[in-house]
């Protein structure tokens, strides 16, 4: 047999989440019928035979509407908005280290080059089952300057530029 804890990691009441009240049947039309809600469950990292449950009671009131549910491979202080884009780096210029976020549809393998002005490949490395996540890249052993960093993915290809200023 197995044993199955259950663990409450988030608790919310209508009023916490409602955006607005209504005795009407209600759909979001707008992106301000939206909330943002953020959840770190990184205490699960690296655990097997984890299940993420989503569970609501209707007390006879209106439909619930979920969108965009992200799971993140690591957490980050605050939320960043890529829109469309695959990926971000910040900051940009960067002093001491730079940052790579993902928004990946699906695990990839992804190569990262790093290359100067000069056509000089000063980085290349490998990352396997990137999806939506955070990468930190040190530049403490780059000159300042303008690099392309090139990202290759096995569904997207991108090239962004990176300034290295200490």
């Amino acid at each position: 047999m197995v044993e199955i804890s259950k663990i409450l990691y988030f608790e919310k009441k209508e009023s916490e989440l409602a955006v607005t009240s209504s005795n009407v049947a209600w759909v979001p039309e707008t992106e301000d019928d939206w909330i943002t809600e953020t959840i770190d469950l990184n205490a699960f990292a690296g655990s097997s035979d984890v299940l993420v449950a989503i569970v609501f009671t209707n007390a006879n009131g209106n439909n619930i509407y979920l969108d965009n549910l992200d799971f993140f491979v690591s957490s980050e202080p605050s939320l960043i908005d890529l829109n469309e884009e695959v990926v971000r780096i910040f900051p940009n210029p960067s002093p001491e280290q730079f940052n790579v976020t993902f928004n990946l549809f699906e695990k990839e393998r992804v190569n990262v080059r790093l290359i100067d002005m000069m056509g000089n490949q000063v980085l290349e490395q490998e990352f396997d089952n990137v999806l939506n996540q955070t990468l930190t890249f040190d530049t403490v052993n780059l000159r300042n300057g303008l690099y392309l960093i090139q990202f290759r993915g096995e569904n997207f290809s991108t090239t962004e530029r990176v300034v290295v200023m200490k």
